[in-house]
Parts: C-alpha cells; structure tokens; sequence
C-alpha cells in the first residue's frame, strides 16, 4: 500500500513538474516575442 501511494505522488510531483516547464517555456517565448518586437 505505501508502494502504491509513493507511485501516485512521485508521479503526480513528475507531472507538476512537466506543467511548470510548459508554463515555463511559453513564458520565456512571450516575452522574446516581446524582446524582438
């Protein structure tokens, strides 16, 4: 059972984390996009 409960936070902490990133790079886009303009 703690098994199960490790899997489910560790991947749910992997998928916040992916989520950031993307937040993250479009971010980091926009505001290049704004750079350039």
């Amino acid at each position: 059972m703690a098994r199960f409960w490790i899997q489910v936070t560790s991947s749910g902490i992997v998928s916040k984390v992916y989520h950031t990133i993307d937040c993250l790079r479009y971010l980091i886009s926009e505001f290049s996009n704004l750079w350039h303009l």
